[in-house]
């Protein structure tokens, strides 16, 4: 809104010029510079008395529209594992190794530790080797133990004459190498010469029983040696002697069971024993100056 203010009434005034004696021009001069402080005096009146308002019309603004975001759902392809393929293993058949001449090969066959069932330890020789020993030897069976790949320890040569190289039972850890069989730790890979059994396999033998024996005059009287069994019989084979005395040997015993042989001894002589025994193998095995009696029946 503007409000007027009336502008103050302002009475002429007549300057009066006295004659003073100055010029019309001078007077002439004074008055139009009275009448210029006037008109200057009247606009500065005007100008500060009349104040115009400054309307100023509100800013409306218009609310400010937000269109909503929207999100896409973020879609997740699911990983698709391709199932692992495993290409079964191929395991190529162990194959026996090739006959050698005039041996063959018997299999497997677990040793003993305590007393060996191949008892001659020629040491770490190839095959070929452990055969050629035997055949110098008269020996016929040959046990292959250790030298299966990964191992090592190489091939050890075992030799003996018509042991029982099963007496121990079977093995199953024996393996081939280059060709060969070759055994494990006791445990014996088994060559034989010849094409039949060991003698010492075909014949029978019965055990008679625990009798006494004299340091002084022997019943049964040839020793042969600390023997297992199986080789006191090959023993008393090989001399065409009947029967065998095995002495010591049983469990606890340090001393090696001992084979004693004869033909058709009278081992009965000095009356039954009582403190035989049995070996880890169940074979009997004697004491000090004791007999455990086998009898060769065919």
């Amino acid at each position: 809104m503007q409000y007027q203010q009336q502008s103050p009434q302002f009475q002429p005034i007549t300057p009066v010029i006295t004659d003073t004696g100055m010029s019309t021009g001078k007077k002439i001069g004074i008055v139009l510079l009275v009448i210029l402080v006037l008109v200057a005096l009247y606009v500065a009146a005007t100008s500060g008395s009349t104040t115009t308002t400054e309307t100023k019309t509100p800013e409306i603004k218009a609310p400010e529209t937000k269109t909503p975001e929207t999100k896409t759902p973020e879609t997740k392809t699911p990983e698709t594992k391709t199932p692992e393929t495993k290409t079964p293993e191929t395991k190529t058949p162990e194959t026996k190794p090739p006959a050698i001449p005039s041996w063959k090969y018997a299999g497997c066959w677990n040793d003993n530790c305590g007393a060996r069932v191949i008892p001659d330890n020629q040491g770490p020789k190839t095959l070929t080797q452990c055969k050629e020993i035997a055949a110098a030897k008269g020996y016929n069976i040959i046990g292959m133990q250790w030298g299966k790949p990964g191992q090592t320890s190489p091939p050890q040569c075992w030799i003996g004459k018509n042991v029982d190289y099963k007496s121990a039972g079977a093995g199953t850890t024996c393996g081939v190498y280059k060709g060969e069989g070759v055994g494990d730790g006791c445990m014996n890979s088994v060559y034989v010469f010849g094409t039949q059994e060991p003698v010492a396999l075909t014949t029978s033998w019965k055990s008679d029983g625990c009798w006494k024996d004299s340091g002084y005059g022997r019943v049964i009287p040839e020793y042969v040696g600390d023997k297992s069994l199986i080789d006191c019989k090959a023993s008393a084979i090989s001399k065409n002697f009947n029967v065998i005395g095995m002495q010591w040997g049983k469990p606890g015993q340090t001393s090696p069971p001992q084979c004693w042989i004869g033909d058709n001894a009278n081992y009965k002589a000095l009356g039954s024993g009582e403190t035989c025994g049995a070996n880890a193998n169940g074979e009997g095995v004697g004491d000090a100056n004791m007999n455990s009696v086998y009898v060769l029946t065919s």
